[in-house]
């Protein structure tokens, strides 16, 4: 069993090592590096976020997206409580502009963000 400081050191330096190779456009390795945080901290959002904006640049995403929306509990099969998940993303971004301009703030505005993305995409998808 892996001591919580050693499960959290190496999320760290899989994290870091995904931006890293982002930077240089290696995205095979970044989604590599993203899979194995994942497995050290399945809840982890920001993991989440980067495995996403991976997914896009590999031109997956609808996994990205549906991977997402999992993380997220957030129902992706009903075109009507698609759009109604939109309406309300859209609202609490709306709110939180409002607020002030920290990093929780920001980070929260991001991922309400990529849920309106990933929501809007497959309501294109249910048309």
């Amino acid at each position: 069993m892996v001591s919580t400081e050693w499960q959290s050191l190496m999320w760290s330096t899989c994290h870091q090592l995904t931006l890293v190779l982002y930077s240089l456009s290696k995205y095979d390795d970044c989604l590599h590096f993203t899979r194995l945080a994942l497995q050290l901290e399945p809840e982890n959002s920001e993991s989440w976020y980067i495995y996403v904006e991976i997914q896009e640049k590999l031109q997956n995403e609808r996994e990205g997206y549906k991977s997402w929306l999992n993380h997220r509990t957030i129902p992706d099969n009903n075109s009507s409580i698609i759009a109604r998940q939109i309406q309300h993303k859209q609202s609490s971004i709306r709110s939180l502009e409002d607020k002030k301009n920290d990093e929780v703030h920001q980070r929260e505005r991001k991922y309400l963000q990529l849920d309106v993305k990933a929501l809007q995409y497959f309501a294109q998808q249910k048309r």
